[in-house]
């Protein structure tokens, strides 16, 4: 694990080191600079993404001191996707028939395991992806759960990468560090829920964490 997140951080600091030593150089024009400055700030950001990522995947319990809204959960997703949505000139639509239902959690991690499911989804579309966002409060094994849907009208997966997209370090993509389903699978549990994922090639993906709902 050690050495495959070493080797996931080993290229975009590569290209950050590059970037910066671009930076000391005294004759560069300010639109240059600026470019560089731009670059470099993407690949840090790449860096500590994967870092958090990967502190969410390791800790298996995390303290679910937040009481919050499911208003406030989708207006904390808002954020955290804008720029994404707005960088890929995709679209979400947001369903949230509930808005004031309850919920314990540890709401940074569980809107970075949502967010995870919405990179993904626009990942793995070349172009603009439409997306629906749905938190439903539903019955699960006599229980009041909340089930958080991504439902994408992306290429979908077959099944074998549906298989290998929950394995540990696995992507398809270029630029993918291959912990955002681990790290959704992680958060679910530590949340007592858990994470179900169907897709079918063509078809599109939809991805669900279901998580127990508590009595206030």
């Amino acid at each position: 694990m050690v050495s495959a997140l070493a080797h996931q951080i080993r290229t975009p600091l590569s290209a950050a080191m590059l970037y910066a030593d671009h930076l000391s150089n005294p004759e560069l024009s300010t639109d240059t600079h600026a470019k560089f400055t731009r670059k470099l700030q993407g690949r840090l950001q790449h860096m500590e993404k994967q870092v958090r990522d990967m502190l969410l995947f390791v800790r298996n319990e995390l303290p679910l001191n937040d009481v919050i809204t499911l208003s406030d959960l989708e207006q904390g997703v808002r954020a955290a996707i804008e720029v994404t949505l707005a960088t890929s000139h995709s679209y979400c639509l947001f369903v949230n028939p509930e808005p004031t239902q309850k919920l314990r959690c540890n709401r940074e991690a569980l809107i970075s395991a949502i967010g995870n499911l919405v990179n993904n989804a626009v990942q793995a579309q070349s172009g603009a992806i439409n997306i629906a966002l749905r938190l439903d409060v539903l019955e699960v094994n006599s229980r009041p759960h909340l089930r958080i849907s991504v439902v994408d009208d992306g290429p979908g997966m077959n099944e074998e990468q549906l298989h290998a997209a929950k394995t540990l370090f696995y992507t398809s993509k270029s630029t993918g560090t291959g912990l955002g389903l681990a790290v959704v699978q992680s958060v679910a549990r530590a949340h007592g829920g858990y994470f179900s994922l169907q897709s079918a090639e063509g078809e599109g993906t939809k991805a669900r964490i279901y998580v127990p709902l508590s009595s206030y």
